[in-house]
């Protein structure tokens, strides 16, 4: 008597299963549906949306007044990258077709339902709004966050809080009696700014040292005039100047060239991703720099493991490069 109990899907990753064992090669056709009943001990209707599921997915076709094969080769994965492009290099030879699209093009209800058609997903850097629209799309697609680390999705991120951790624990362990002033956008900070200051206030609780956020606004003056109200030299307790961004180095420069600040003795300073040589703010800011081109080849590696059945999101970091520059 068929068993009852055993779903479609079942007997679809087992037919997968045989498929990849060498069961079944590629090319060669699938048994009956006869046989593949009394195999599996299941109802004619339970191998019917089995093979029907796996003909969908691109595992098997079907030939007209032939039977059903195996398919020849796999079709490569169907993936698109939301928000900013991936470069053309790095797309690895399992995503053959792969499309870009701006957050722009995906903001509406009815353009989102149609991200469930591609294989899988990438959320390059995505803030809170296109984090809302990948839990949207959970469990109905395969989803990798870039640049990201958000519980329940699988993320491929550099480190920005390990980063942070390390160079400021670094200057506090140097410099005990300095006074740590963390930089940060006063209003619209990324995901990616909070994990760094995250892992700015790490270092400093676990040195047990007094810190403070001092938030920036956007425009240069605006940054100038509030370091200029906060910020005060001292010969008997240098400052520990840590930003969450290189979108403040040069409103800080200017800062430090008006008050005839001397590096590494008045004021330490470093940011993040500034890889600018030492002629555009007078000095080369000391500072960790992205490995882009490895997250981005991780999340695609993931991606593309998930779309073929690997389990579960988790979490991959890539610590970033170092780079120490005069300050």
């Amino acid at each position: 008597m068929p068993d009852q109990s055993r779903s479609y899907l079942a007997i679809a990753r087992a037919i997968q299963a045989g498929i990849g064992e060498g069961a079944w090669k590629p090319g060669e056709a699938l048994p009956g549906r006869a046989e593949l009943m009394q195999r599996f001990g299941v109802a004619r209707a339970t191998v019917d949306r089995a093979i029907e599921f796996l003909v969908q997915s691109g595992a098997l076709e079907g030939r007209q007044g032939a039977g059903t094969f195996v398919r020849a080769a796999p079709p490569a994965p169907r993936v698109a990258v939301i928000g900013s492009p991936l470069p053309a290099q790095d797309l690895p030879a399992e995503v053959a077709r792969l499309a870009s699209l701006g957050y722009d093009q995906v903001a509406s209800a009815s353009a989102r339902v149609g991200l469930a058609r591609y294989d899988g997903l990438l959320w390059n850097r995505p803030e809170e709004q296109a984090v809302e629209w990948a839990r949207e799309l959970a469990g109905r697609v395969p989803q990798v966050l870039v640049n990201r680390t958000i519980p329940g999705f699988a993320c491929v991120s550099t480190d920005h809080r390990g980063a942070y951790r390390a160079i400021t624990g670094e200057r506090l362990d140097r410099l005990p009696a300095g006074r740590a002033v963390f930089l940060r956008k006063a209003e619209n900070a990324s995901l990616v700014s909070r994990h760094r200051e995250e892992g700015f206030v790490d270092a400093c609780r676990e040195r047990q040292r007094f810190f403070e956020p001092l938030p920036l606004p956007d425009g240069f003056d605006a940054k100038l005039l509030t370091l200029e109200g906060a910020l005060a030299l001292d010969p008997q307790r240098p400052l520990i100047l840590v930003s969450d961004s290189l979108s403040h180095t040069g409103a800080v420069m200017a800062w430090a060239r008006a008050h005839g600040v001397v590096w590494r003795r008045d004021a330490w300073y470093s940011d993040f991703d500034d890889d600018y040589p030492a002629n555009v703010w007078g000095v080369a800011a000391t500072s960790f720099i992205q490995e882009e081109r490895q997250v981005h080849a991780a999340a695609l590696a993931r991606l593309v493991a998930l779309i073929g059945g690997a389990a579960g999101p988790d979490f991959q970091l890539v610590f970033p490069r170092r780079r120490d520059g005069d300050t």
